[in-house]
C-alpha cells in the first residue's frame, strides 16, 4: 500500500550512504586532494556515484561523456563501472583541473578507460566526430545545459541517456527567485525545455541535488 513520498530523515540518509555510497579510499583521497587544490567542494555524492555506476552497468554503456569533470571524482567513479573496451571522455575547461584529473587517472590505473579533454563542453560537442554516445553526464556551466543537450542529442545512440546534475537547482527549483540568480533560473528553463522533447523519455532521481534523466527513444520497426 502506498503511503506517499517518504521524506529523507537524517537517519534514512545515513542508512543510504552506509549501504549504497561507493566512495572507496582512492575517491576519499581524491576528494580531499581536490579541496587542498582549492577546487570547489561540489563533487557528486557517493550515493550519486552509485546510481551512475548502476546505470552504466545496466545499459552496458561503452561510450560515456562527461561535460564538466572538476577534479575527476565522477569520472573515476563512472569509469570503474565500464566493461572491457569501454571509454569515458572527461571534458574539463579549466586547464589546472584537467591536469589534476590526468594525474588521478594515472594513479588509478585508468588510462585505457578515461580520456581527458581540456576544452569547453560547447566546443567539444560542436566538433565531435567519433562514435555516438551511450551515456552523457552534464555537470558544467548550468547556463549552457540547454546547448549541451541539443548538441549531445545529435550524437546519442537510440536508447542512450543524457543526465543533468543539479536538477533541483541547488534546492531552489520550486522557489520564486530573482533574475540575478542566473544558474537557478537556467536549470529551471532547462528542465522545462527538456521535458517537452518528445523523442525522449524522462525521469527524475532525487539524489544529491537531483538528476534529470532523458533517454532517447528507439524508433519502432515497421
Amino acid at each position: 500500500m502506498s503511503v506517499g513520498e517518504i521524506l529523507l530523515t537524517p537517519g534514512l540518509q545515513s542508512w543510504l550512504y552506509n549501504n549504497f555510497g561507493v566512495e572507496d579510499q582512492f575517491l576519499k583521497n581524491l576528494r580531499k586532494d581536490s579541496i587542498e587544490e582549492a577546487m570547489p567542494e561540489i563533487n557528486i555524492s557517493p550515493l550519486q556515484a552509485n546510481v551512475l555506476q548502476f546505470l552504466i552497468k545496466l545499459m552496458n554503456a561503452n561510450n560515456v561523456v562527461e561535460i564538466g569533470s572538476l577534479g575527476g571524482y565522477s569520472a573515476v567513479s563512472m569509469a570503474s563501472a565500464l566493461s572491457d573496451g569501454g571509454r569515458l571522455t572527461a571534458v574539463e575547461y579549466n586547464e589546472e583541473y584537467a591536469w589534476f584529473i590526468i594525474k588521478k587517472v594515472r594513479a588509478a590505473g585508468l588510462e585505457e578507460k578515461i580520456k581527458v579533454v581540456n576544452r569547453s563542453g560547447i566546443d567539444f560537442l560542436k566538433e565531435y566526430s567519433g562514435p555516438d554516445f551511450d551515456f552523457v553526464f552534464l555537470d558544467a556551466d548550468k547556463k549552457e545545459y540547454m546547448d549541451y543537450f541539443n548538441l549531445a542529442r545529435n550524437h546519442l545512440t537510440a536508447g542512450g541517456v543524457i543526465i543533468a546534475d543539479n536538477a533541483f537547482a541547488y534546492g531552489r527549483l520550486a522557489e520564486d527567485v530573482p533574475d540575478r540568480m542566473v544558474e537557478v533560473n537556467a536549470i529551471r528553463e532547462y528542465n522545462k525545455y527538456v521535458l517537452k522533447q518528445k523523442e525522449f523519455t524522462h525521469t527524475f532521481l532525487p539524489v544529491g541535488d537531483g538528476m534529470l534523466l532523458s533517454m532517447k527513444e528507439k524508433k519502432s520497426e515497421k
